[in-house]
């Protein structure tokens, strides 16, 4: 939440930079990753409470178990973490309809994979092209950020 509300507080300088700057220049980069991918938002039970949900907000049969893992009778961390991460998708898409018209840009950027506990890198490994270091996850949202052939450029 704190970087939607500090997106938010941001706007007024935002739309300052954007006014003396080319479009597309001034942009909104959102960390997010392709854990969206993982499950569908589980709207009728987002908060992890025991709900009944609907089978289109069901993960997929096939999920990992180190995914599927469920804590205190109903949560499930890594479903909430793709939940979060639908979020800021859904947050940089709706920027990007709002904001185009006034030069400023917005991304959401997938940082690449990194090696977590075995069970986990296990999982993740067989669903991931590759893993990245530190600094391989932290260029994403750099190039995003700062590069120049971006400028001009609305998505």
């Amino acid at each position: 939440m704190l970087g939607r509300r500090t997106t938010t507080l941001l706007f007024p300088f935002l739309e300052a930079a954007a006014r003396s700057s080319p479009p597309g220049s001034t942009r909104i980069i959102n960390l997010s990753s392709n854990g969206h991918r993982v499950s569908p938002v589980r709207f009728h039970d987002y908060n992890f409470e025991g709900k009944e949900i609907p089978e289109e907000e069901r993960p997929p049969p096939n999920l990992p178990p180190a995914f599927a893992k469920v804590h205190n009778d109903s949560y499930m961390p890594t479903i909430a973490y793709a939940q979060s991460k639908t979020a800021n998708v859904l947050f940089t898409v709706y920027l990007q309809k709002h904001l185009r018209y006034r030069g400023i840009a917005s991304y959401a950027v997938h940082p690449g994979c990194r090696q977590h506990d075995k069970e986990t890198a296990d999982a993740i490994s067989k669903v991931s092209d590759y893993w990245k270091t530190v600094d391989e996850g932290a260029a994403t949202s750099l190039v995003a950020a700062l590069d120049p052939k971006l400028s001009g450029k609305m998505p």
